[in-house]
């Protein structure tokens, strides 16, 4: 495995995917400027939140450059989308992540940390945990996490797996389902308020 990214100023920024024409994607830019309060004339093609690169159209050919969303800061990055390929290099990921599957203490420590992909990875491998108490708890933990792509990624597993939640669980691990719906039920995204709205409908919740 391995991510995509350049140096700048002494800093590796990591790009581990571009957006594409869809939903969520490059169409969702106008939420996401508005969402998260972004510079106007861009068009976001990475990021959950936190930090955002952006084509900015207000220079011609627009510029790459890197918003951190909390600071405001932003770092030119390329004077094009195409110096920016050419500057990408590339980064092997630690080979102890290398792997088809995860003990439950090496998932936790995954899920407190911010390697989205890997958490992603890690999370659809237990989808069919036969701990489902546990499973659904991670989830709950899961929906607060400042990764948009985490997120998704969790509100995902609700959409395929709620009826077989809702049937072979115990009493107490149907309120913590409850309780993942209702977070993501008032999450930031569109989409995945959206997702819950559907899978209340469908299951009656």
């Amino acid at each position: 495995m391995h991510a995509s990214g350049f140096p700048e100023e002494d800093v590796y920024l990591e790009i581990n995917h571009i957006y594409g024409i869809c939903h969520p994607g490059l169409l969702d830019s106008p939420y996401l400027i508005k969402e998260w309060d972004l510079l106007q004339n861009i068009l976001v093609f990475n990021g959950e939140g936190n930090a955002w690169f952006v084509l900015d159209y207000s220079s011609e050919p627009p510029h790459v450059i890197y918003i951190e969303a909390d600071s405001k800061e932003v770092i030119k990055v390329a004077a094009s989308f195409e110096e920016f390929l050419k500057k990408l290099t590339y980064k092997e990921l630690s080979q102890e992540y290398e792997k088809d599957s995860w003990s439950k203490e090496e998932a936790e420590t995954i899920f407190l940390g911010q390697e989205e992909f890997l958490i992603e990875e890690v999370l659809l491998s237990y989808q069919d945990t036969e701990d489902i108490e546990w499973y659904l708890a991670k989830l709950l933990q899961l929906t607060e996490h400042s990764s948009l792509l985490v997120r998704e990624a969790v509100a995902s597993v609700i959409g395929v797996k709620t009826e077989y939640f809702l049937y072979e669980s115990p009493e107490p691990s149907l309120k913590i389902l409850n309780g993942i719906i209702n977070n993501l039920s008032r999450d930031k995204s569109k989409d995945i308020r959206r997702e819950m709205k559907e899978v209340k409908e469908q299951y009656d919740l």
